[in-house]
């Protein structure tokens, strides 16, 4: 299975010297541990991280995973997590290379993708380099009758991709059906925060990550029961304070990690131009 996801993910098509992967690969890959209902599944949301033997940067490099692959985090250990791959190869990974799936573009661009030739026989393709920042789409033939209609069924597609994928710039090259000549070729402005940036968390897991509103972001962690409140509150100041200006409020919430189905909230900490806001035990 990751033999064939590698393969896929830099399968390439010749197009004036840039090269350009077809999105092929289906979202049943994950259905096996979509039944595990284990909150420590998390995902690349890079195009590639270096999986290492031990819990420091300096220490040797064992293996990579790429944008869309997912690990089971084992434990975290002073901020690397150690990691168990989807071939069973274990390793260490700093532990803000690692988030939740909504996190991955790649994920996120197969879905999109499938749903584009589905409905009306789009095909979309990520370029190799700029990955999902520069777009390759082809329509059918029909759709080719117009430059202008061409503009405006594309302009509409980037929207949505920008909606669904990467909020962020993009170029798009609109090839005409059955070759790589292009077409058109345009760039279309994005949000400033689309790059996903996590940091790194000294104890626990990454839960969840809300970016829907580009000047805020929210995280949720599941972290041990053992930890002070005081280090929570000075882990959640940490956190805010690695996050740019451009984001005018960050929200993190902490809790028990094994705690029952109810789970316990530790913290619930909020920062914007007012200052800063939290409760102990006790979340919104």
């Amino acid at each position: 299975m990751k033999v064939i996801h590698f393969f896929i993910f830099f399968l390439l098509f010749l197009f004036a010297c840039v090269s350009k992967k077809k999105l092929e690969l289906s979202e049943t890959i994950d259905s096996d541990k979509e039944l595990v209902t284990k909150n420590n599944y998390l995902w690349v949301f890079k195009p590639s991280v270096n999986i290492r033997e031990n819990d420091t940067i300096n220490s040797l490099l064992v293996d990579q995973i790429v944008d869309g692959d997912s690990a089971l985090v084992l434990t975290n250990k002073k901020g690397w997590y150690h990691i168990q791959t989807e071939d069973n190869k274990t390793g260490w990974v700093r532990s803000d290379l690692l988030g939740p799936k909504n996190l991955s573009a790649f994920r996120q661009a197969v879905s999109f993708a499938d749903s584009l030739k589905e409905k009306d026989k789009t095909e979309l393709f990520l370029d190799k380099k700029l990955y999902h920042k520069r777009i390759y789409i082809t329509y059918a033939s029909a759709a080719y009758h117009s430059p202008k209609e061409i503009e405006i069924k594309t302009k509409e597609l980037v929207k949505k991709y920008q909606e669904k994928v990467y909020r962020g710039e993009i170029t798009v090259r609109v090839l005409k059906p059955g070759t790589d000549e292009e077409y058109l070729t345009q760039t279309y402005e994005g949000d400033k925060n689309a790059d996903p940036v996590l940091p790194v968390i000294p104890f626990g897991f990454i839960q969840s990550v809300d970016r829907e509103d580009p000047s805020t972001i929210a995280l949720s962690y599941s972290i041990p029961a053992e930890i002070s409140n005081q280090e929570l509150l000075e882990t959640a100041r940490h956190i805010s304070s690695t996050f740019p200006l451009s984001y005018q409020r960050v929200e993190i919430s902490f809790t028990d990690l094994h705690s029952s189905k109810d789970k316990i909230c530790r913290l619930w900490f909020r920062e914007d131009q007012r200052g800063e806001e939290y409760t102990f035990n006790q979340c919104p």
